[in-house]
């Protein structure tokens, strides 16, 4: 059987057994916070590397908007 955790973007490295206190202000994961504290232990969510790109405010982007356009694509 395949077990299914929630994942979390984290744009700064996390070390195993190292404290990293986390400021949830977006309300899907203060959501993904609320259920895993509702269900069974373990209680356990990944954390997956967040790059600059869609879900960051990085070079000429926006939270959560797609990327400006850059006229190098086809069309």
């Amino acid at each position: 059987m395949t077990d299914r955790i929630a994942l979390f973007p984290l744009s700064a490295v996390l070390f195993p057994g190292v404290v990293l206190p986390l400021h949830l202000f977006e309300e899907r994961y203060r959501t993904l916070l609320a259920d895993l504290l509702d269900g069974p232990e373990p209680r356990r969510f990944g954390v997956v590397a967040l790059e600059v790109g869609r879900e960051t405010a990085g070079p000429g982007g926006t939270t959560g908007a797609a990327p400006p356009a850059t006229g190098d694509g086809p069309g």
